[in-house]
């Protein structure tokens, strides 16, 4: 009996082994395999990550950057640009090939998106001076020669020739090109001219102004004719977006203390603050609804774009955020008609210097009315347009 019961044991143990021993074989196995996945896994990544390195490395290579050339759907030579550069219009714009946000687009415009670092403003030194004792109230004849930089222009009737009042103004930036805005130079019934610099009263040359103890009188006002007037190329009538343009004089002007440009901002120009208030100038109508022979001026609020984001809706729709600024609209005061094309201008302070300049922040563009309390006015924002005025500059220029 013993002997049959140890016999039982010794096949229990042996079982017992052969199981163990069967569990750590496929233990082992199944360790062994899992290295080997881990290995394969490890070398598949590594093969991966040099494959797809590659591949990135080429296609980067054939991605295109601001300012090469690339070809439309069409076959069209074309340039890779912002897309805000470029109306985007049937097959003449396809995103792919460019790269960085860019667009390839066969009619690029003046506005090719190249910064140009360039100075073909004025010269800082005479740009933008403020005259002694200037008085910056609103509502009020400005001075003689107190805005030197600020243009007339004068316009023709497009059917039978005749000539017509001043319609619009605009404002000098060198001695030979005008800032004003694509309403003034794209008007369907009239075409513009002439520009008057170191105007002031409409009816007279010279102007003069008379003081209590003698009378002041200015240089004879400059009459130019205009050489070429360049609209912005995107410019749209319904929207108004991209209001600015560029008039080109027949000749160059020489300086005066009546004839002086205003200094153009920078693109990285800082913005205007919500409150901060501005000086626009013209001979529009006045709060009398009389257009004024002098040249008048008047203060007015930044107010917040959401104001504007209220008023302007459907079709009458803002550009974007960037490229405009939106000014309170004030009974009695602010742009009106006759004022488009004017300047928005403060003084600032050069902290390098230590001196202060007139720089000119926006253009009129439009709004309702002549300053309708509630309604504010949109002005095109001249810093979003720097580039854009140097590159035509030049292009002009050189021609």
């Amino acid at each position: 009996m013993y002997f049959i019961k140890n016999t039982k044991v010794r096949g229990q143990a042996i079982k017992c082994t052969f199981k163990l021993t069967q569990t750590l074989f496929l233990t082992t196995k199944r360790l062994i395999i899992v290295n080997m996945l881990k290995r394969i896994h490890l070398v598949c990544t590594v093969l991966w990550f040099i494959i797809t390195t590659i591949i990135c490395t080429t296609l980067a290579a054939d991605i295109k950057q601001k300012g090469d050339t690339c070809k439309t759907p069409n076959g069209s030579n074309g340039k890779c640009v912002p897309s805000e550069y470029c109306q985007v219009i049937s097959n003449k714009v396809i995103y792919s090939g460019c790269g960085n946000n860019l667009v390839c687009c066969e009619n690029p415009g003046p506005a090719d998106g190249n910064y140009l670092k360039t100075n073909v403003f004025s010269d800082y030194s005479v740009c933008g001076i403020v005259k002694e004792q200037a008085r910056i109230w609103g509502g009020e004849i400005a001075e003689i020669g107190e805005f030197p930089w600020m243009a007339a222009i004068e316009y023709k009737n497009r059917h039978d020739n005749r000539e017509v009042d001043v319609i619009c103004g605009g404002s000098l930036i060198n001695d030979e090109f005008v800032l004003s805005s694509a309403v003034c130079v794209l008007n369907v019934e009239f075409q513009a001219t002439v520009v008057r610099l170191g105007e002031w009263d409409l009816t007279t040359d010279p102007d003069c102004e008379e003081f209590v103890a003698n009378k002041l009188c200015a240089d004879p006002v400059e009459k130019i004719p205009i050489k070429e007037a360049i609209a912005h190329p995107f410019f749209s009538r319904g929207t108004k977006h991209h209001d600015i343009a560029l008039i080109r004089l027949e000749r160059k002007i020489q300086f005066t203390e009546y004839i002086r440009p205003i200094c153009v901002p920078p693109l990285d120009w800082p913005d205007l603050e919500v409150g901060t208030r501005s000086i626009v100038v013209g001979w529009g109508l006045t709060e009398d609804s009389i257009k004024s022979n002098n040249l008048m001026k008047v203060d007015v609020p930044i107010v917040s774009q959401d104001i504007c984001n209220r008023v302007y809706t459907g079709p009458r729709s803002l550009p974007h955020k960037l490229r405009y600024l939106c000014v309170e609209g004030e009974l009695g005061k602010g742009s009106c008609l006759g004022d488009s094309g004017g300047p928005l201008m403060r003084i600032y302070e050069d902290n390098e210097t230590q001196s202060i300049k007139w720089y000119q922040d926006g253009i009129v563009s439009s709004g309702f009315g002549c300053a309708r309390a509630g309604y504010p006015v949109i002005y095109t924002k001249v810093s979003a347009y720097s580039d854009w005025i140097s590159n035509v500059i030049i292009e002009y220029e050189t021609r």
